[in-house]
């Protein structure tokens, strides 16, 4: 899915963004089709005006609440093997 995204911005290689959009709509499915868990990712957006020139802040913001919440996740995972 990530390589997908690379492709789709016209990139021959996967970046760290690509993975994380990756892994921040499998964890979205996951919490539509079962609920969130006690650690849920970040809300998905709601109220942004795509009609606003905003909409590349909303967004980057969003991702760098996810890319926090990621690695809160995998450290709680693995503990002080990471």
């Amino acid at each position: 899915m990530a390589e997908a995204h690379a492709r789709l911005g016209l990139r021959a290689e996967v970046t760290p963004n690509d993975a994380l959009v990756a892994i921040t709509l499998y964890e979205q499915a996951l919490v539509s089709l079962f609920g969130p868990t006690f650690q849920a990712p970040p809300p998905p957006l709601s109220g942004v005006d795509f009609s606003k020139s905003n909409i590349q802040q909303s967004v980057d913001n969003y991702m760098q609440t996810t890319a926090q919440w990621l690695h809160g996740f995998i450290k709680n995972l693995l503990g002080d093997q990471c």
